[in-house]
Protein backbone atom coordinates (compact mmCIF):
# COMPACT_ATOMS: atom_id res chain seq x y z
CA UNK A 1 0.00 0.00 0.00
CA UNK A 2 1.31 3.54 -0.41
CA UNK A 3 1.74 6.02 2.42
CA UNK A 4 0.15 9.48 2.31
CA UNK A 5 1.34 12.13 -0.27
CA UNK A 6 -0.81 14.84 0.80
CA UNK A 7 -2.75 15.66 3.79
CA UNK A 8 -5.95 13.49 5.12
CA UNK A 9 -8.67 14.67 6.81
CA UNK A 10 -9.58 12.25 9.01
CA UNK A 11 -12.89 12.24 10.84
CA UNK A 12 -12.89 11.88 14.50
CA UNK A 13 -15.94 10.32 16.52
CA UNK A 14 -15.67 11.77 19.91
CA UNK A 15 -13.11 13.03 22.31
CA UNK A 16 -11.46 10.40 24.56
CA UNK A 17 -9.26 8.56 25.78
CA UNK A 18 -7.46 10.80 28.08
CA UNK A 19 -4.82 12.66 27.59
CA UNK A 20 -5.86 13.35 23.80
CA UNK A 21 -2.75 14.77 22.27
CA UNK A 22 0.40 14.71 22.37
CA UNK A 23 3.76 16.14 20.27
CA UNK A 24 6.62 13.48 19.55
CA UNK A 25 9.76 14.21 18.54
CA UNK A 26 9.54 13.22 14.30
CA UNK A 27 12.50 10.86 13.53
CA UNK A 28 15.58 12.36 11.45
CA UNK A 29 14.65 11.69 7.81
CA UNK A 30 11.08 11.07 8.52
CA UNK A 31 8.07 13.25 6.76
CA UNK A 32 4.71 13.18 8.85
CA UNK A 33 1.67 13.66 6.82
CA UNK A 34 -1.38 15.58 8.74
CA UNK A 35 -4.15 13.16 9.08
CA UNK A 36 -1.98 9.85 8.92
CA UNK A 37 -1.42 7.14 11.44
CA UNK A 38 1.49 7.73 13.90
CA UNK A 39 4.49 5.09 15.52
CA UNK A 40 7.38 5.51 17.76
CA UNK A 41 10.33 3.44 17.09
CA UNK A 42 12.85 1.72 19.58
CA UNK A 43 14.17 5.12 19.65
CA UNK A 44 11.24 6.72 20.98
CA UNK A 45 10.55 9.14 18.00
CA UNK A 46 7.59 9.59 15.69
CA UNK A 47 7.62 8.23 12.24
CA UNK A 48 4.29 7.30 10.36
CA UNK A 49 2.56 3.71 10.35
CA UNK A 50 3.78 1.18 7.26
CA UNK A 51 3.83 -2.44 6.83
CA UNK A 52 6.10 -3.59 9.46
CA UNK A 53 6.52 -5.47 12.54
CA UNK A 54 6.89 -3.95 16.31
CA UNK A 55 5.54 -0.36 15.40
CA UNK A 56 3.69 1.21 18.66
CA UNK A 57 1.15 3.42 17.27
CA UNK A 58 0.34 6.48 19.31
CA UNK A 59 -2.51 7.81 17.26
CA UNK A 60 -3.16 10.41 14.23
CA UNK A 61 -0.78 13.45 13.41
CA UNK A 62 -3.44 16.52 13.54
CA UNK A 63 -2.91 19.82 11.91
CA UNK A 64 -0.50 22.07 13.88
CA UNK A 65 -0.84 25.87 14.91
CA UNK A 66 1.56 26.64 12.10
CA UNK A 67 1.12 25.94 8.52
CA UNK A 68 3.59 23.42 8.08
CA UNK A 69 7.14 22.98 9.37
CA UNK A 70 10.25 21.98 7.32
CA UNK A 71 14.19 21.14 9.09
CA UNK A 72 15.29 22.29 5.70
CA UNK A 73 16.65 25.85 5.47
CA UNK A 74 16.32 26.44 1.80
CA UNK A 75 12.86 24.49 1.19
CA UNK A 76 9.55 26.83 2.39
CA UNK A 77 7.10 24.81 4.81
CA UNK A 78 3.81 23.45 3.02
CA UNK A 79 0.56 23.24 4.80
CA UNK A 80 -0.40 19.59 5.92
CA UNK A 81 3.11 18.54 6.47
CA UNK A 82 5.64 18.12 9.02
CA UNK A 83 9.00 17.39 7.16
CA UNK A 84 12.05 16.35 8.68
CA UNK A 85 13.80 14.45 6.18
CA UNK A 86 16.35 17.01 6.00
CA UNK A 87 16.72 17.21 9.99
CA UNK A 88 17.98 15.58 13.01
CA UNK A 89 15.89 13.03 15.76
CA UNK A 90 13.64 15.21 17.48
CA UNK A 91 14.52 18.38 15.45
CA UNK A 92 11.09 18.92 14.50
CA UNK A 93 8.13 17.42 16.45
CA UNK A 94 4.67 16.67 15.29
CA UNK A 95 1.12 16.96 16.97
CA UNK A 96 -0.52 13.41 17.47
CA UNK A 97 -4.56 13.04 18.53
CA UNK A 98 -5.85 9.81 20.33
CA UNK A 99 -9.40 8.88 20.17
CA UNK A 100 -11.82 7.49 17.61
CA UNK A 101 -10.92 8.54 13.95
CA UNK A 102 -11.79 6.90 10.58
CA UNK A 103 -9.42 5.27 8.23
CA UNK A 104 -9.07 3.75 5.15
CA UNK A 105 -10.17 0.18 4.74
CA UNK A 106 -8.10 -2.58 2.76
CA UNK A 107 -8.88 -4.19 -0.32
CA UNK A 108 -9.49 -8.21 -0.71
CA UNK A 109 -8.48 -10.31 2.05
CA UNK A 110 -7.17 -7.36 4.03
CA UNK A 111 -10.56 -5.85 3.82
CA UNK A 112 -11.92 -5.23 7.73
CA UNK A 113 -15.58 -6.70 8.28
CA UNK A 114 -18.18 -5.83 10.43
CA UNK A 115 -17.33 -9.42 12.24
CA UNK A 116 -14.11 -8.12 13.66
CA UNK A 117 -15.53 -5.24 15.47
CA UNK A 118 -13.61 -4.90 18.83
CA UNK A 119 -10.88 -6.43 17.33
CA UNK A 120 -7.53 -5.62 16.59
CA UNK A 121 -6.85 -3.50 13.40
CA UNK A 122 -3.08 -3.67 11.75
CA UNK A 123 -1.35 -0.88 9.76
CA UNK A 124 -0.99 -1.74 6.09
CA UNK A 125 0.14 2.25 5.83
CA UNK A 126 -0.31 5.80 7.10
CA UNK A 127 -4.09 5.79 6.72
CA UNK A 128 -4.97 2.22 5.59
CA UNK A 129 -6.00 -1.04 7.97
CA UNK A 130 -5.70 -4.64 7.71
CA UNK A 131 -8.07 -7.28 9.70
CA UNK A 132 -5.01 -9.71 10.67
CA UNK A 133 -1.13 -9.05 10.90
CA UNK A 134 -0.63 -11.13 7.56
CA UNK A 135 1.35 -13.75 9.40
CA UNK A 136 3.03 -11.63 11.57
CA UNK A 137 4.11 -8.89 9.34
CA UNK A 138 2.08 -5.49 10.29
CA UNK A 139 1.64 -3.80 13.20
CA UNK A 140 -1.77 -3.53 15.39
CA UNK A 141 -2.48 0.58 15.58
CA UNK A 142 -5.86 0.13 17.39
CA UNK A 143 -9.51 -1.60 17.84
CA UNK A 144 -12.14 -1.72 15.70
CA UNK A 145 -14.95 0.39 16.48
CA UNK A 146 -17.14 0.14 13.56
CA UNK A 147 -17.14 -0.31 10.06
CA UNK A 148 -18.77 1.76 7.32
CA UNK A 149 -18.94 1.73 3.59
CA UNK A 150 -16.31 4.00 3.15
CA UNK A 151 -13.69 3.38 5.73
CA UNK A 152 -12.72 1.83 9.34
CA UNK A 153 -13.27 4.05 12.81
CA UNK A 154 -10.47 2.42 14.74
CA UNK A 155 -9.88 3.58 18.76
CA UNK A 156 -6.23 4.61 19.09
CA UNK A 157 -4.35 5.62 22.44
CA UNK A 158 -2.05 4.07 24.76
CA UNK A 159 -4.40 0.64 25.55
CA UNK A 160 -5.56 0.63 22.31
CA UNK A 161 -1.61 -0.58 20.26
CA UNK A 162 0.66 -2.76 20.83
CA UNK A 163 -1.22 -6.00 23.39
CA UNK A 164 -4.35 -6.54 22.35
CA UNK A 165 -7.02 -4.45 24.50
CA UNK A 166 -9.07 -5.96 26.70
CA UNK A 167 -13.28 -5.72 26.51
CA UNK A 168 -12.69 -3.79 29.64
CA UNK A 169 -10.13 -1.26 27.95
CA UNK A 170 -12.21 -0.87 25.36
CA UNK A 171 -15.58 -0.30 27.69
CA UNK A 172 -13.81 2.36 29.41
CA UNK A 173 -14.03 4.52 26.45
CA UNK A 174 -17.73 4.90 27.10
CA UNK A 175 -18.64 3.49 23.19
CA UNK A 176 -20.02 1.08 22.03
CA UNK A 177 -20.47 -0.39 18.55
CA UNK A 178 -24.45 0.03 17.34
CA UNK A 179 -27.05 -2.96 18.28
CA UNK A 180 -29.18 -4.22 15.76
CA UNK A 181 -32.62 -4.30 18.51
CA UNK A 182 -33.54 -3.28 21.65
CA UNK A 183 -34.92 -6.38 23.81
CA UNK A 184 -37.86 -3.82 25.06
CA UNK A 185 -39.24 -5.86 28.14
CA UNK A 186 -37.24 -8.62 30.55
CA UNK A 187 -35.64 -11.97 28.74
CA UNK A 188 -36.27 -14.56 31.18
CA UNK A 189 -33.23 -16.34 31.65
CA UNK A 190 -30.64 -18.03 33.91
CA UNK A 191 -26.94 -15.74 33.24
CA UNK A 192 -23.86 -17.83 34.04
CA UNK A 193 -20.66 -16.28 33.78
CA UNK A 194 -21.94 -13.94 30.71
CA UNK A 195 -24.27 -16.23 28.86
CA UNK A 196 -27.80 -15.85 29.41
CA UNK A 197 -30.02 -18.96 28.34
CA UNK A 198 -33.54 -18.42 27.92
CA UNK A 199 -35.59 -20.18 30.84
CA UNK A 200 -37.92 -22.38 28.47
CA UNK A 201 -37.27 -23.73 25.17
CA UNK A 202 -38.52 -22.26 21.80
CA UNK A 203 -37.62 -19.88 19.15
CA UNK A 204 -36.37 -16.29 20.02
CA UNK A 205 -39.23 -13.69 19.69
CA UNK A 206 -39.36 -10.91 17.64
CA UNK A 207 -37.88 -7.63 19.57
CA UNK A 208 -39.36 -4.38 18.85
CA UNK A 209 -40.28 -5.53 15.46
CA UNK A 210 -37.12 -7.04 14.65
CA UNK A 211 -36.47 -11.07 13.79
CA UNK A 212 -32.59 -11.16 15.69
CA UNK A 213 -30.45 -13.40 13.81
CA UNK A 214 -27.50 -15.25 15.34
CA UNK A 215 -24.55 -12.83 15.39
CA UNK A 216 -26.74 -9.65 15.79
CA UNK A 217 -25.48 -7.50 19.29
CA UNK A 218 -28.64 -6.58 20.82
CA UNK A 219 -29.34 -3.92 23.84
CA UNK A 220 -31.08 -5.60 26.94
CA UNK A 221 -31.80 -1.98 28.83
CA UNK A 222 -34.40 -3.26 31.55
CA UNK A 223 -33.70 -6.87 33.02
CA UNK A 224 -35.58 -7.81 35.94
CA UNK A 225 -32.73 -8.06 37.43
CA UNK A 226 -30.31 -5.41 36.50
CA UNK A 227 -26.85 -7.05 36.73
CA UNK A 228 -28.00 -8.81 33.01
CA UNK A 229 -28.47 -5.58 31.76
CA UNK A 230 -26.02 -4.69 28.69
CA UNK A 231 -24.97 -5.42 24.78
CA UNK A 232 -25.25 -9.45 24.39
CA UNK A 233 -24.56 -11.11 21.05
CA UNK A 234 -27.23 -14.00 19.92
CA UNK A 235 -25.85 -16.68 19.64
CA UNK A 236 -28.65 -19.24 18.97
CA UNK A 237 -32.14 -18.68 18.19
CA UNK A 238 -33.53 -21.87 20.03
CA UNK A 239 -36.45 -23.75 18.60
CA UNK A 240 -39.00 -26.53 19.56
CA UNK A 241 -36.40 -28.36 21.85
CA UNK A 242 -33.42 -25.78 22.37
CA UNK A 243 -33.21 -23.12 24.67
CA UNK A 244 -32.54 -19.24 22.90
CA UNK A 245 -29.33 -18.36 23.87
CA UNK A 246 -27.37 -14.74 24.47
CA UNK A 247 -24.03 -14.40 25.04
CA UNK A 248 -22.13 -11.07 26.59
CA UNK A 249 -20.46 -8.51 23.77
CA UNK A 250 -16.51 -8.12 24.06
CA UNK A 251 -17.18 -4.49 24.70
CA UNK A 252 -19.33 -4.88 27.44
CA UNK A 253 -18.14 -8.42 29.12
CA UNK A 254 -18.44 -10.01 32.93
CA UNK A 255 -16.48 -7.98 35.30
CA UNK A 256 -15.36 -5.03 32.94
CA UNK A 257 -16.25 -1.34 34.51
CA UNK A 258 -18.96 0.59 32.95
CA UNK A 259 -19.78 4.16 33.20
CA UNK A 260 -22.03 6.49 33.79
CA UNK A 261 -23.27 8.08 30.88
CA UNK A 262 -21.64 5.60 28.30
CA UNK A 263 -24.35 5.37 25.22
CA UNK A 264 -24.79 2.39 22.20
CA UNK A 265 -27.08 3.83 19.64
CA UNK A 266 -30.04 0.95 17.97
CA UNK A 267 -30.36 0.24 14.29
CA UNK A 268 -33.68 -1.07 13.83
CA UNK A 269 -36.92 -1.21 15.43
CA UNK A 270 -41.01 -0.48 15.31
CA UNK A 271 -40.22 2.18 18.51
CA UNK A 272 -36.81 2.43 19.63
CA UNK A 273 -34.88 2.64 15.90
CA UNK A 274 -32.75 5.58 15.80
CA UNK A 275 -32.16 6.04 19.24
CA UNK A 276 -29.72 6.73 21.38
CA UNK A 277 -29.27 4.84 25.32
CA UNK A 278 -27.67 5.79 27.42
CA UNK A 279 -26.22 3.34 31.06
CA UNK A 280 -27.73 5.69 33.91
CA UNK A 281 -26.50 4.80 37.83
CA UNK A 282 -24.53 6.51 40.52
CA UNK A 283 -20.81 5.90 40.61
CA UNK A 284 -18.76 3.27 39.24
CA UNK A 285 -20.03 -0.07 38.03
CA UNK A 286 -19.16 -3.89 37.34
CA UNK A 287 -20.65 -5.65 34.45
CA UNK A 288 -22.45 -8.83 35.79
CA UNK A 289 -22.71 -7.70 39.32
CA UNK A 290 -24.41 -3.95 39.57
CA UNK A 291 -24.77 -2.62 36.14
CA UNK A 292 -27.15 0.62 35.90
CA UNK A 293 -30.07 0.89 33.60
CA UNK A 294 -30.46 2.05 30.20
CA UNK A 295 -32.76 4.73 29.16
CA UNK A 296 -33.20 6.12 25.20
CA UNK A 297 -31.75 9.76 25.02
CA UNK A 298 -35.48 10.68 23.41
CA UNK A 299 -38.28 8.64 22.03
CA UNK A 300 -41.50 9.17 20.38
CA UNK A 301 -44.38 7.10 20.33
CA UNK A 302 -48.09 8.26 18.14
CA UNK A 303 -51.03 7.59 20.52
CA UNK A 304 -54.33 8.07 19.74
CA UNK A 305 -56.63 9.16 22.58
CA UNK A 306 -59.83 6.90 23.48
CA UNK A 307 -62.30 9.31 25.74
CA UNK A 308 -59.94 12.17 25.76
CA UNK A 309 -56.77 9.96 27.34
CA UNK A 310 -54.30 7.78 27.05
CA UNK A 311 -51.85 5.54 29.24
CA UNK A 312 -48.25 5.05 28.11
CA UNK A 313 -46.23 2.12 29.34
CA UNK A 314 -47.17 0.64 33.16
CA UNK A 315 -50.45 -1.56 32.30
CA UNK A 316 -51.41 1.38 29.28
CA UNK A 317 -52.18 0.60 25.19
CA UNK A 318 -48.25 1.22 24.73
CA UNK A 319 -45.46 -0.73 26.23
CA UNK A 320 -42.59 -0.54 26.80
CA UNK A 321 -41.86 2.84 28.17
CA UNK A 322 -38.34 3.96 29.83
CA UNK A 323 -38.73 7.18 32.01
CA UNK A 324 -35.77 7.94 33.63
CA UNK A 325 -37.08 10.62 36.31
CA UNK A 326 -40.22 12.41 36.97
CA UNK A 327 -38.47 15.84 37.50
CA UNK A 328 -35.84 15.95 34.50
CA UNK A 329 -36.81 13.82 32.24
CA UNK A 330 -39.24 15.94 29.82
CA UNK A 331 -42.54 14.92 28.13
CA UNK A 332 -44.35 17.04 24.88
CA UNK A 333 -47.01 16.03 23.73
CA UNK A 334 -48.98 17.53 20.40
CA UNK A 335 -52.09 17.13 18.40
CA UNK A 336 -50.85 15.23 15.01
CA UNK A 337 -54.18 14.55 13.78
CA UNK A 338 -57.45 15.57 14.86
CA UNK A 339 -59.91 13.43 16.37
CA UNK A 340 -63.59 14.51 17.86
CA UNK A 341 -62.58 18.11 18.79
CA UNK A 342 -59.92 20.90 18.14
CA UNK A 343 -60.49 22.62 21.37
CA UNK A 344 -58.93 21.29 23.70
CA UNK A 345 -55.61 21.26 25.14
CA UNK A 346 -53.31 18.11 24.97
CA UNK A 347 -51.14 17.82 28.20
CA UNK A 348 -49.89 14.96 30.10
CA UNK A 349 -51.22 14.84 33.75
CA UNK A 350 -54.63 14.34 36.01
CA UNK A 351 -56.50 12.07 36.60
CA UNK A 352 -54.18 9.53 37.83
CA UNK A 353 -50.54 9.74 38.09
CA UNK A 354 -48.72 12.55 34.89
CA UNK A 355 -45.43 10.39 35.01
CA UNK A 356 -44.03 7.42 36.63
CA UNK A 357 -40.49 7.22 36.35
CA UNK A 358 -38.54 3.80 36.19
CA UNK A 359 -38.42 0.66 32.94
CA UNK A 360 -40.56 -1.36 31.05
CA UNK A 361 -43.54 -2.59 33.17
CA UNK A 362 -43.36 0.37 35.58
CA UNK A 363 -42.90 3.82 33.56
CA UNK A 364 -45.93 5.48 32.82
CA UNK A 365 -47.15 9.11 31.04
CA UNK A 366 -50.66 9.68 31.04
CA UNK A 367 -51.64 11.96 27.95
CA UNK A 368 -55.17 13.94 28.06
CA UNK A 369 -57.34 16.72 25.99
CA UNK A 370 -58.69 19.11 28.46
CA UNK A 371 -61.37 21.38 27.87
CA UNK A 372 -60.95 23.06 30.78
CA UNK A 373 -58.77 22.69 33.37
CA UNK A 374 -59.26 19.43 35.26
CA UNK A 375 -61.89 18.35 33.30
CA UNK A 376 -61.28 16.05 30.67
CA UNK A 377 -63.12 15.87 27.13
CA UNK A 378 -64.43 12.79 26.49
CA UNK A 379 -65.08 13.00 23.33
CA UNK A 380 -61.25 14.07 22.17
CA UNK A 381 -60.03 10.82 19.88
CA UNK A 382 -57.00 12.84 18.27
CA UNK A 383 -53.97 10.81 17.48
CA UNK A 384 -51.08 12.28 19.72
CA UNK A 385 -47.70 12.99 18.75
CA UNK A 386 -45.15 12.33 22.28
CA UNK A 387 -41.90 13.16 22.40
CA UNK A 388 -40.16 11.55 25.77
CA UNK A 389 -36.69 13.17 26.62
CA UNK A 390 -34.42 11.25 29.37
Amino acid sequence: MAGLTTPRDTKPLGSMPIPQEMEPGIKGGSKIVNGGMVCIDSSGYATPVTAAPGLTCIGISAQRFVSGQTASTTSPSVAGFDDNTAGTNAQLVTRVVQGTYKVDNGTSTDKVLITDITGPAYGLDDHTVARTDKGGTLSKVGTIIDVDTDGVWVCFGPTQSGAAASPAALNDLGYHAPVRCVFPTNFAGTNTAGVLTATGTGALATQDGVAPAVGDRVLLPGQTTAADNGIYTVTSLGGASAHAVLTRAADMATGAAIINGETVNVSEGTVYSGTCWIARNTGTNVVGTNDPKFYPESVRFTVTLAAGTYTIGAGGGLEPLYLFSTSTSVVQPSRKTVGGTVTTTIMYGAPGASRIAGIAGTAAVNILAEVAAGTVQNADTSAIDVLITN
